[in-house]
């Protein structure tokens, strides 16, 4: 950590093991963010960091109907 640390004096950086969180899991956690965040209208991308040329809301929610709907359809076409 310390390589990390000192060009971000005076800021710390730590382990997520010390908030108790799972190192293996971040990529979970990172798409539960992304979930809650779409959920609630916000966009999930950051235009400088991506290269995107504007802030969007990132994924599709759809209910389980919809989904029976697809189904259907899908089983038909065939």
């Amino acid at each position: 950590m310390l390589i990390v640390n000192q060009p971000l004096c005076p800021l710390t950086v730590v382990a997520d093991a010390e908030y108790g969180l799972d190192p293996d899991a971040k990529e979970a956690i990172a798409f539960a963010v992304l979930a809650y965040e779409s959920f609630h209208g916000r966009p999930g991308n950051i235009p400088r960091a991506t290269g995107a040329r504007a802030p969007v809301i990132l994924g599709k929610a759809q209910s389980p109907a919809h989904r029976k709907c697809l189904r259907r359809y899908s089983i038909r076409k065939r």
